[in-house]
């Protein structure tokens, strides 16, 4: 039997557990999460998460926005139930993420204290 194993929501939530390798601390009772710029129905463990205004949206998947990070997804999220806990301090896995960090978002997650530890 072949398996498609393309990233959808329903097959992408069982990797949860796999990007973030040490959760520290994270933003007390979580957020809900602003999907209108966010071009999926769901986002993977270790996303990015921003600040804009008092809004929490997704880090948009090709990396800008780096400067307005506040942390990573603990956990997926979706549209549907768009409420998750936001990793502030810890350690990821990016490689492992559904949209690596580029160089920018890694060094701006380092400064608030989440760190890149690639297996």
């Amino acid at each position: 039997m072949v398996r498609d194993l393309g990233v959808t929501s329903t097959n992408y939530e069982t990797l949860d557990g796999v990007v973030v390798k040490n959760y520290v601390h994270g933003i007390e009772g979580g957020v809900v999460i602003d999907f209108t710029e966010f071009p999926n129905d769901f986002a993977g463990e270790g996303h990015g998460v921003i600040k804009s205004g008092s809004d929490y949206k997704l880090q948009p998947i090709d990396g800008s926005l780096d400067n307005q990070l506040v942390g990573v997804l603990r956990s997926h999220v979706t549209k549907k139930s768009p409420s998750g806990a936001v990793m502030t301090n810890g350690t990821i896995n990016s490689a492992a993420a559904q949209y690596p960090f580029n160089r920018a978002s890694l060094t701006a997650l380092r400064t608030l204290g989440v760190y890149n530890q690639e297996d």
